[in-house]
């Protein structure tokens, strides 16, 4: 079966949609009810991609990071539903890449259980800031939508919740047989990583330097009154505000 493609109505470029090259479950040991070794699943064959190019900028950036809470909890409780559980992931990796691309974006491949992307802050894309906030906004409620159709009860839903965070980030870039991936490195995106991995359930977080960039129109959101928060990832208090929605009308 071919791999469907995916393409940002921003930019025009197009990439192949996330196949699973690895999906690590945490398989339970069914003699005792802890942990057991984790199984590794791995479709086709094992031949090493020689990598073929690789590009390395620096750029300004508003970087997110969105993150599914409590995900060892749900491999586990999902253990004898595996098809289900990779239908699922799938579904939310594909609608994380679809908002993201939509909205002039580019994106990390998921890794141990959230996405980093990133909007660049340049002359392409003055708002970059503003349009990572609003694909977080999409995503949320994409997440909702999602976890009705999966039918879970309320206890098993699927809980994200989203960081963004802006600076100067590096960008690796690796051209190979499977496509383009994005690696993306530096304190904003380490600080944003922290964010998604520490918020509560279902909130968006922003940083004071995502809050004060140019880019970001202050207008288009519903924002609370600044607090302080540890990140995980860091030996300081960080100014956060949250993110609620859009302001319409």
């Amino acid at each position: 079966m071919k791999r469907k493609i995916l393409k940002s109505k921003v930019s025009g470029k197009q990439y192949k949609r996330f196949d699973f090259e690895r999906v690590v479950i945490e398989k339970s040991d069914t003699r005792e009810s802890g942990v057991g070794k984790k199984k590794v699943f791995k479709p086709g064959d094992k031949k090493s991609v020689k990598k073929k190019k690789s590009n390395i900028t620096q750029k300004y950036a508003a970087v997110g990071y969105c993150s599914i809470k409590n995900f060892r909890e749900i491999i586990r409780g999902m253990s004898d539903s595996r098809e289900k559980f990779a239908t699922c992931l799938n579904q939310f990796i594909e609608t994380v890449t679809e908002i993201v691309l939509d909205k002039g974006g580019r994106l990390e491949k998921f890794l141990n259980n959230g996405i980093l992307f990133y909007f660049p802050g340049d002359k392409s894309f003055p708002d970059g800031t503003t349009r990572a906030v609003t694909a977080s906004l999409k995503i949320r409620y994409r997440m909702n939508k999602l976890n009705r159709s999966w039918k879970f009860n309320r206890g098993n839903a699927w809980q994200i919740r989203i960081g963004v965070n802006t600076g100067m980030i590096l960008i690796e870039e690796i051209e190979d047989d499977k496509g383009i991936r994005t690696i993306i490195k530096g304190q904003p995106a380490e600080l944003a990583r922290g964010m998604g991995s520490t918020a509560d359930a279902g909130k968006i977080l922003i940083t004071d330097s995502t809050y004060n960039d140019s880019g970001f129109k202050k207008g288009y959101f519903k924002i609370e009154e600044p607090y302080h928060m540890h990140i995980k990832g860091t030996d300081f208090m960080t100014k956060v505000r949250e993110i609620t929605g859009m302001i319409r009308g």
